[in-house]
Order: C-alpha cells, then sequence, then structure tokens
C-alpha cells in the first residue's frame, strides 16, 4: 500500500469517527437542557420551601394510605361499570346500582344524565355494558374522594344495527357513608 493510499484511508477512518451534524446538535442540545433542567428544579424547590415546604401533598392521603385507596378505588370501579351498563331486558340491575352506589345528590345528576341515553336504549332494544380498564384515585381528604376513571363503552342492539364502542374519561367526585363508598357527582369527559 502507498502512502497516499494509506493516509486516504486514514482520513476516511476519521471522517466516519467524527459524528454527524445532527449528531453534534442533539449533544448541544443536552449541554443546554442540564442546566435548565436543573434551574427548574431549584426554582421549584424554593418555592416549596419558601410556601412552608410542610404542608400535606394537595392528594391528601391517596398516596400514603393505600387501604382507603384501594377501598375506594374497587368501589368507585365497580359503581361506574353498573352505573353506566344497561340492559333493557333487565332495567332493575341498573336501578339496584343507582340505589346503592349514589347519593341523593349524585342520583339526581345521574338521573338527568343517564335518562336520556335510558330512553334511547329502550326504543332501540339496546344493551350498553360499560367496561372500567383504568382508575385512579387522585384525592383522598377524610371521607371524600376523587377518582379519575377510564372506561370502555360498547353497545349492541336486537335490531341487528352494528354494534359501536367508545371510550369515556370520568372524574367521580365520592364520599363515604358508613363503610361505603357512594358517587356524590360525576364529572364526564368524551
Amino acid at each position: 500500500m502507498t502512502s497516499a493510499t494509506t493516509a486516504a484511508v486514514i482520513r476516511a477512518v476519521k471522517r466516519a469517527r467524527r459524528p454527524s451534524a445532527a449528531t453534534r446538535r442533539m449533544a448541544a442540545a443536552r449541554r443546554l437542557a442540564a442546566p435548565a433542567v436543573a434551574a427548574a428544579l431549584c426554582a421549584y424547590g424554593a418555592a416549596m420551601w419558601h410556601a412552608g415546604g410542610t404542608a400535606p401533598p394537595r392528594t391528601g392521603t391517596a398516596l400514603v394510605d393505600a387501604a382507603t385507596t384501594a377501598d375506594v378505588n374497587g368501589q368507585v370501579t365497580q359503581a361506574i361499570s353498573a352505573l353506566f351498563s344497561y340492559n333493557y331486558l333487565d332495567p332493575g340491575r341498573t336501578d339496584t346500582a343507582v340505589r346503592l352506589s349514589l347519593t341523593p345528590a349524585g342520583r339526581s345528576q345521574y338521573t338527568r344524565m343517564f335518562a336520556p341515553t335510558r330512553q334511547a336504549a329502550d326504543k332501540q332494544k339496546a344493551i350498553l355494558t360499560t367496561t372500567v380498564t383504568h382508575s385512579g384515585v387522585t384525592s383522598l381528604k377524610g371521607g371524600r374522594a376523587r377518582v379519575l376513571v377510564y372506561a370502555d363503552q360498547r353497545s349492541a342492539t336486537s335490531a341487528g344495527g352494528s354494534p359501536s364502542s367508545s371510550g369515556t374519561v370520568i372524574l367521580v367526585h365520592a364520599e363515604r357513608v358508613k363503610d361505603t363508598w357512594k358517587i356524590g357527582r360525576i364529572d364526564t369527559f368524551t
């Protein structure tokens, strides 16, 4: 191999090892981002220290009281599945869920909210099935809790129409009545 060929090979190897322009830009962005993140964390820490720093989190005891959190989450999940499922052949099942799962204020709101769906289901001879896929307690303070619920809703009619399906997000405001968590308010986001 000649010295010119050797020099050409060495230059090619050095070029291959050199990072591309995009890689150099990403590295520069990372070098700039690290101090920005550190500054943001310092500012957050200073704000928390200035605010007293000892205040309980806004979630109340949801993060530390695992037993109560699991209890409210389980009861609310079951209630939502039962409340938003409806079978035109067995409306009593939904009525029982309404009676057992809702406070008087929650019952009034639910009736206004679900009445049109129920009437349409009776007319179309439909079966609505709601399945909670994910849920989490966002706040737990004393006998009050908020639970964020993600649910799949499916409907089918006996008239042979094509089944439909949709997802929904529900924020449930629950309160403890004796040993049961009852739903006092439902906020839906579709």
